[in-house]
């Protein structure tokens, strides 16, 4: 098999290309949740995010925003390789609640004056207030696209100092902020990622952490593309209904990494403490 070293520093989407290629079948992504699990490998990951590709090209062009609005799934995944694969930058952000103001959201847009919005059909209601003022925002559901067309992505040149995302802060405590992080910054970040972690196409990991999340974002889709290891995501609602659901991930994944704030382990604490006073009244 031809080495993969050349494209560990290049940039993400010839990473994913040279797995693609390589490694078609092997399982990229699986996403747990109560009703059960769904996987894709790195074949069809690429061939997903292509088609996310094509149709942003006919958006915008090379240097263009694009934002993310996604539940957790494995869409948001597809739509961020998507928009890399079109030279676009993404910009991860969460969904807005039915039925209140999507104000972090719409400072994002102003922010930002994208090229497009992308979400699945689900979500495309709540859209309807988040738009640009000075340009027209295409909104694209990733999830009804095919990945089948046979027109290819224009070449565009992808190197370490090609800038791949914008994220935002959370304006939790101002207006959000965005910062412009390139390939070559992921790449670094993975790379020194996985030498401390000392992770490789053996390890196994599980996330719970929200994609808009930096650990989330960065542990939970781009370590495990850099190193090659199949990882388990689940929703973070998932975990905050039964933080046990997370362990037990780990123990049916046989994970060596996994984490998160401290808070999850302090919860993880009281749900066991809570359970061992339920069975002794019992």
């Amino acid at each position: 098999m031809p080495d993969v070293s050349e494209y560990l520093r290049t940039s993400l989407i010839g990473l994913l290309e040279w797995r693609a290629a390589h490694q078609p079948d092997r399982i990229a992504y699986t996403f747990l949740n109560a009703d059960g699990e769904t996987s894709i490998t790195y074949g069809q990951l690429a061939s997903r995010a292509q088609a996310v590709g094509r149709h942003l090209h006919c958006s915008g062009s090379q240097g263009d925003r694009a934002i993310l609005v996604y539940p957790p799934c494995l869409d948001f995944i597809v739509a961020l390789f998507g928009c890399l694969y079109a030279g676009f930058l993404a910009v991860p952000a969460y969904p807005p609640r039915p039925g209140q103001p999507a104000v972090r959201l719409n400072a994002i847009v102003a922010d930002t004056q994208p090229a497009a919005i992308l979400t699945i059909t689900a979500i495309m209601p709540l859209l309807a207030t988040a738009e640009s003022t000075s340009r027209r925002v295409t909104h694209l559901a990733t999830d009804a696209l095919s990945g089948d067309a046979e027109d290819r992505l224009p070449d565009i040149n992808l190197t370490p100092a090609t800038a791949a995302l914008l994220q935002y802060t959370s304006g939790s405590t101002s207006r959000p902020r965005g910062v412009v992080i390139t390939h070559g910054n992921l790449l670094n970040n993975s790379m020194n990622i996985a030498r401390l972690f000392d992770n490789d196409a053996e390890s196994r990991a599980v996330v719970w952490l929200p994609f808009y999340h930096d650990m989330g974002l960065i542990g939970g889709i781009f370590q495990p593309l850099y190193a090659g290891f199949p990882m388990a995501l689940m929703s973070p609602l998932l975990f905050l209904q039964s933080p046990f659901q997370w362990l037990r991930a780990i123990a049916e994944t046989k994970a060596q990494v996994s984490g998160g704030p401290n808070f999850a382990f302090d919860l993880r604490s009281e749900e066991r403490r809570v359970g061992k006073e339920c069975r002794s009244r019992w």
